[in-house]
Parts: structure tokens; C-alpha cells; sequence
């Protein structure tokens, strides 16, 4: 299951809900690297603890939250991956749901387009 991720709870529901019912199942976040290149939760997972970067600039303005002390320990041990998308790629993935989906701009959330 890919999640985007931003402060944590969403994801950390969906982990916990989807291991409840398969722990074998893969729980992948997907995280803005953004222009400033401050993908705080791949390299938080990395190190293995929380890390205080830069706010994200990105489109995805929905994805500049923090993670904080609930949510964290349940992301660091319940997700199995993080995956940082671009900028570009979430342009191009705008994109394709707009040509594709014939769905217009005001119904896409930019958080949502990977």
C-alpha cells in the first residue's frame, strides 16, 4: 500500500489497520523531496530516529506537516519504505490525470497526484 505521508496519521492508521489483517503486507510512504530537497521522514527512516528538517517547499502543499511523538514511533516501526517523488514527477503525474482523467485542475489535490 503507497501513502502519502506528511504528519503521520493517516499512514499510521492505514499500517496498523492493513498489518492487523496481513503482517506480511508492504506499508510504503510516499514523501515531496521538494525544491529545497527537505524529505524528512526518508531520511528520518534512514537514521532511525526523527529528524527536524527545513519545511518541504513543494506542490504537494498538503505534505508539509511534521511527523511528531505519536505518530512517529508508529512510522518507524510499521512502514517498510519511503519512496521521494519530485517535483517533475508530480507535475507529470498532474498531468497524466488531467489528459487521461479528463478531470479538471480544482477536483485534483496536488498531494494525491503520485
Amino acid at each position: 500500500i503507497v501513502v502519502p505521508v506528511s504528519g503521520g496519521g493517516m499512514i499510521s492508521g492505514i499500517a496498523i489497520a492493513a498489518k492487523a489483517i496481513n503482517p506480511d503486507i508492504k506499508i510504503i510512504a510516499a514523501e515531496p523531496l521538494g525544491v529545497n530537497e527537505a524529505a524528512d521522514i526518508y531520511a528520518s527512516k534512514r537514521l532511525g530516529e526523527l529528524l527536524a528538517l527545513p519545511k518541504t517547499k513543494t506542490l504537494a502543499d498538503g505534505l508539509q506537516a511534521r511527523l511528531g511523538d505519536l505518530t512517529w514511533p508508529v512510522v518507524k516501526s510499521q512502514v517498510d519504505d519511503v519512496i521521494v517523488v519530485t517535483e517533475k514527477e508530480i507535475v507529470a503525474a498532474m498531468k497524466l490525470i488531467y489528459e487521461r482523467m479528463k478531470v479538471r485542475q480544482a477536483f485534483i489535490q496536488r498531494s494525491s497526484d503520485r
